[in-house]
């Protein structure tokens, strides 16, 4: 009884059964059941996540709901698919990028082409990269580090599964803002959304299409 009391006055959203007074329950939960579908689909679909990884992330997520609400979900959510490529340089350069961006540091790597073996080999004889990250961002499946190359004044951009043997350095960022100037969380959201994954080129073109009515679905 005194344990519940203390962690009702910490703040946790704890109740009494009104029956009998003897059983408590958490009246609300971290997430709401869509909540945790949508996050749960969303762990299984990508595709550079391996089974166990998936499989822990999921198992992290449940923990945050009821043993009913749970079965529920898992009752209603497909096994984890056998295409998942596993792949574990994105999910290292994941973490590793992150605490370089909490630390303000730079960053050195070198980046990969597949060879005729779809082997990743470092392009330019193992050129080193310096770049001063400042996002991850997720695009049809592949992680983009978003950044400024060292010396340049514009924005560029590397898929996370071709970065090889990233490394911190001791030199501290070069922000965003004095690269681009004061609008740069405009100009980094443009960036993003209108050159990450595409082919060359900035300039938008509008293209019209005619197609009979059945066709607009």
């Amino acid at each position: 009884g005194r344990s519940i009391k203390l962690l009702i006055e910490k703040g946790m959203d704890i109740e009494y059964c009104q029956d009998n007074r003897r059983g408590c329950f958490m009246a609300s939960h971290q997430f709401d059941q869509w909540e945790l579908k949508i996050l749960m689909d969303s762990v299984l679909n990508a595709k550079f996540l391996g089974e166990k990884a998936s499989k822990n992330l999921v198992e992290k997520l449940m923990s945050t709901t009821s043993r009913a609400k749970r079965k529920t979900l898992e009752a209603m959510t497909p096994a984890i698919s056998s295409a998942k490529n596993v792949n574990r340089l994105t999910q290292y350069n994941i973490q590793f990028i992150i605490e370089a961006i909490e630390d303000k540091k730079k960053i050195r790597f070198k980046y990969g082409n597949m060879d005729e073996k779809l082997q990743l080999k470092p392009r330019f004889d193992g050129k080193w990269y310096v770049v001063n990250p400042y996002a991850l961002t997720w695009k049809e499946d592949v992680y983009y580090l978003i950044c400024n190359y060292q010396g340049s004044d514009s924005l560029a951009y590397y898929r996370l599964d071709r970065v090889m043997d990233a490394q911190v350095m001791l030199e501290d960022v070069t922000s965003a803002k004095e690269v681009l100037g004061d609008g740069w969380q405009r100009d980094l959201e443009e960036f993003v959304s209108g050159t990450v994954g595409h082919y060359g080129g900035r300039e938008k073109i509008i293209i019209e299409l005619e197609v009979d009515l059945p066709m607009i679905s």
